[in-house]
Formats: structure tokens, sequence, C-alpha cells
């Protein structure tokens, strides 16, 4: 575990949903060794102020958190982004919507369009859950993620012309 899944907020209690402890905890076994600097549950002071599925919803006994971040390293065993592919390719019933290297998938708009909020999410993926399925804690993963996160392309500067070869002089 390396965020928190419960604590207070605002006088109450919160816990993360069920289906995104279990989410982190696959994470960790998939990936032991993987970097964790961008794992996120309960929001910030700036998630505080605005409407974030980080923050507890605040709609009953238990005040869930219905979103999680996962680190993106590749290197280590985890290319966060390729998972999130592969989860909004099989339309996982849990998601609401993930944001994902400069894209955003919804449940309700399931394809993937431009991002343009103020984090582009490149440092992990973003995953929110529906209020439905916070309980459904089957596996999220596959062992290999169908849609591999490509290495980013270096800017295109096509080659100069080879240089031909010398124009033909006749002799004099």
């Amino acid at each position: 575990m390396t965020v928190p899944h419960s604590g207070t907020w605002r006088g109450g209690r919160w816990k993360l949903a069920p289906c995104l402890v279990a989410m982190e905890a696959e994470a960790d076994r998939i990936a032991p060794r993987r970097r964790r600097t961008s794992d996120g549950s309960i929001g910030d002071q700036a998630h505080a102020v605005r409407r974030s599925d980080h923050n507890p919803d605040e709609e009953g006994v238990t005040d869930w958190v219905d979103a999680l971040d996962i680190s993106h390293d590749p290197a280590n065993g985890m290319d966060i982004h390729a998972h999130a592919r592969t989860i909004a390719a099989r339309r996982d019933p849990r998601i609401d919507y993930i944001i994902s290297n400069r894209r955003i998938w919804s449940r309700a708009n399931p394809t993937w369009r431009t991002y343009k909020g103020d984090n582009p999410h490149t440092l992990h993926a973003h995953f929110s859950v529906v209020d439905a399925h916070r309980g459904d804690t089957s596996p999220w993963f596959n062992a290999v993620p169908l849609f591999p996160t490509g290495p980013t392309p270096p800017p295109y500067n096509p080659p100069a012309p080879a240089p031909g070869p010398a124009p033909f002089t006749p002799p004099s």
C-alpha cells in the first residue's frame, strides 16, 4: 500500500473504493519495483476546492473516494498508459473515466479524446469508478498490456539530400 486507503475529511471518515484498493494491490503484484511517486488517492488542497473524484463523495455513512492515480513506470514493469488503453478497450463497467497521457476516455463517450486539463497525466494514469461497481474487486490488468506505449519519437528532421555527382564538364 502506497496511497492512503482511509482517513478523515471535514470531520467525517472516508475510504478508497474497494475496486481501486484492488487495482493498486494488483499493480504492486505485477510490478513490485515500480515507482510510486505519482500514485494518489485522496485529493490535496487543490482538489478540495473543486469537483474531483479524489474528494470523498459525502453521500452516505461512508464517504467514498472514487479515483486512483497509478504511476507510469514501464522500465520497472508498469506501463500504466498501456493498461489504461486495455481497460478502456474492454469497456470495464467499473470505469467512469480514465485520463492518461494527454487523453481522456469515458463510459459516456467511449473514444479517446485530447485532454486539455492543467495536468497532462503523463507521469500517471487517473482512474475514476462508478458508484454501482466500486465493490467489484475482480482483476484489472492483463499480464501483458494489449497496446504498449511506444517511445516518444524524436521530432522529424528530414536529412539533407545527399550530394549528387559533380556535373559533367566536357573537355575543352
